[in-house]
């Protein structure tokens, strides 16, 4: 599983990324914290950081900040995985005190990087519910940053995508 292989490499990877000192180190890979749950998440974050003396931040502990930031307590989860890891992310979300009141996820994903803005704006479309304060589109590779702003125009509340969630993150650990 490739979540696996890329959590079982992730300290070599953060060795010689660590080379160049940069401000900031990201895991952007949601999907890998599903897999790690809350605890190995947090122990990982706390390893890479303690280990390279450079924040480190992944993409869910992101999406995490930024409800927490506006203040959000319930969403709707759409994300491009398959239903096994969808629903690991809502446990997740859950165990960070988010109550998902609706989920779905993109049928036919092959490639998480061909996908389009039109099916990331109708999977956003697809499981928002009138209960959800925001929407959570999961995925880095989702082609999302391009439709936030016409999704929370159409849907009257915050759309927080992984990608627009661990950027906004990097650039305050930077402090940009």
């Amino acid at each position: 599983d490739r979540n696996r292989s890329q959590i079982q490499h992730i300290d070599q990877t953060a060795d010689w990324l660590a080379m160049v000192k940069p401000g900031v180190m990201v895991l952007a890979h949601t999907a890998s914290s599903y897999t790690l749950g809350r605890a190995g998440e947090a122990e990982l974050m706390a390893r890479m950081q303690a280990r390279h003396g450079i924040p480190f931040l992944t993409a869910f502990s992101s999406v995490i900040a930024a409800f927490a930031h506006i203040g959000v307590k319930r969403v709707a989860l759409g994300a491009p995985y398959a239903e096994e890891t969808t629903l690991q992310g809502k446990a997740l979300l859950e165990a960070h005190g988010i109550d998902v009141v609706s989920h779905g996820r993109l049928k036919n994903v092959t490639n998480i990087y061909d996908e389009t803005e039109e099916r990331a704006y109708a999977l956003a479309k697809s499981v928002d519910i009138p209960e959800a304060e925001a929407v959570f589109l999961s995925g880095v590779g989702l082609p999302t940053l391009s439709v936030l702003g016409v999704l929370e125009q159409d849907l009257g509340k915050p759309v927080i995508s992984s990608v627009a969630a661990l950027t906004w993150a990097a650039l305050r650990a930077v402090k940009v």
